[in-house]
């Protein structure tokens, strides 16, 4: 089956133009010509002038859809609600919802298998419906879904009395992120039928942390960077950013210490250079909030402005316009590097990459000054946020007036639940590890067991095992 198939004037059925009928209804609807003798002038038929003058309702030739435009447009319309309440559908699951309804219907349609339509029904179904498109999603965990309008718009309030009077130069937004070293997965070309297709490549689960700022007016701040060590070297810091600073802790992410320190050296001396007041926008994460800091920003009128829990995703300027295309230019060089190179790459490596991500970049400014923009900052608009954020009123409402379906009713509830219904959490509850011996076995009883009877047995046995060696 052809996919696009363009129709070609002069065969089969229309053989003319869609501005020479146009054309030829302007005749007659204006009086210049009868329909008999605006057929014969523009070659069309009398009967299509007639039946367009008539506004008859002709079916196009071909084969005819098998859902009318009034269900397909239900159809579309349920998979708009679907993905405005983060819950998008695939391919597939259209699919299913149209066997589901079709099959609620009681209808029967032979070209679809078990009423399950194929691959091409669903391209034709795009093209006849375009405000749908395919997009690729962004996961966001399920407490990030709960954060309410009522939320956005205290905060909101707030921000407005925080930024009374402050130039675009003097707010500063700042957000931590790690660089992962594993390029991630990529198209490529292979033979059709590949069941499994490998790249041989060097990849590890090693990250490094950077902490980056960027102003409201566009302009980048000077990164810093916390590789995962005990020691800094001096070829851990060559190379790098212009003005980026670089530290280590154990776990490899940002403790009180080294936030305190990248207040110290990045923030400090940037604001110190700007008079009246300024605005340090950021999360509410526990290690970034200090008495060292609060006493700093007190001290140089400093507004320390957090961001509300589970909302930097739609508030969190970096988030939303910068770290993707920032992350999109380090995965291109993470391939360049490893396409030569095996084995993880070493730290020495890193600054001169990251610099090199940093120039790859294009439009910072631009970037920057949208994500300000589309987190309703600058300009100060929170519809530019709350639009985001589906009302569940306003939906019912709409739903009555349009006078859908019933299912559609269903489906909003059931979207309803599953985006603001409370869930367990199912974090495995392990407790103290327990000292059993290689090759050893244990049982319930065993627990239940007096500590004489399980833990000092086994440690008994760990202690004849080392005796013996």
């Amino acid at each position: 089956m052809v996919r696009v198939y363009k129709h070609k004037i002069g065969i089969h059925f229309m053989n003319y133009r869609e501005e020479t009928l146009k054309n030829a209804l302007a005749d007659i609807k204006s009086g210049k010509k009868t329909i008999r003798q605006a057929a014969e002038c523009y070659k069309i038929p009398k009967s299509t002038l007639h039946d367009k003058i008539k506004k008859k309702k002709t079916k196009k030739h071909g084969g005819q859809t098998k859902l009318s435009s009034e269900e397909e447009k239900m159809i579309a319309d349920g998979i708009i609600k679907f993905c405005e309440w983060g819950f998008p559908m695939t391919r597939g699951d259209i699919r299913l919802l149209v066997k589901g309804y079709l099959y609620g219907q009681g209808k029967k349609i032979k070209i679809f298998k078990d009423n399950f339509p194929g691959p091409e029904w669903f391209y034709k179904f795009l093209q006849r419906q375009n405000i749908l498109t395919e997009r690729f999603a962004q996961n966001i965990k399920r407490y990030r879904a709960n954060i309410s309008k009522e939320i956005i718009t205290e905060y909101f309030q707030n921000l407005e009395e925080s930024l009374d009077g402050v130039e675009p130069t003097h707010i500063v937004n700042y957000d931590e992120t790690n660089l992962t070293h594993d390029p991630g997965r990529q198209k490529v070309l292979c033979r059709r039928g590949s069941k499994r297709v490998e790249r041989i490549m060097d990849v590890s689960k090693s990250s490094t942390s950077v902490m980056m700022a960027i102003t409201a007016a566009g302009h980048l701040q000077p990164p810093y960077v916390v590789y995962k060590a005990v020691h800094l070297y001096p070829t851990w810091i060559e190379d790098g950013p212009e003005g980026a600073m670089y530290n280590r802790t154990k776990s490899g992410w940002f403790d009180a210490m080294t936030f305190e320190d990248w207040f110290d050296k990045i923030i400090l001396p940037y604001f110190r250079n700007l008079l009246g007041k300024k605005v340090l926008i950021g999360d509410n994460l526990e290690s970034h909030i200090s008495l060292h800091v609060l006493e700093a920003c007190e001290q140089h009128s400093i507004n320390f402005v957090l961001l509300p829990p589970n909302g930097t995703h739609l508030l969190q300027p970096l988030d939303v316009a910068f770290f993707a295309p920032m992350k999109k230019a380090w995965r291109e060089i993470l391939r360049e590097w490893k396409n030569k190179n095996r084995g993880c790459i070493p730290k020495s490596d890193f600054p001169r990459l990251f610099n090199k991500c940093i120039k790859n970049i294009e439009n910072i400014e631009n970037n920057i000054k949208s994500g300000f923009r589309g987190c309703g900052i600058i300009p100060l608009d929170p519809n530019v946020v709350l639009s985001k954020i589906p009302d569940v009123d306003a939906s019912q409402e709409q739903d009555q007036r349009q006078n859908e379906k019933h299912w559609t009713t269903t489906l909003q509830e059931f979207l309803k639940e599953s985006r603001l219904a409370a869930t367990q959490d199912l974090r495995p509850k392990r407790g103290k590890k327990l000292k059993i011996a290689p090759g050893k076995s244990i049982g319930r009883k065993d627990l239940e067991a007096p500590s004489t009877s399980c833990t000092d047995h086994i440690n008994s046995d760990l202690e004849k095992k080392s005796f013996k060696k």
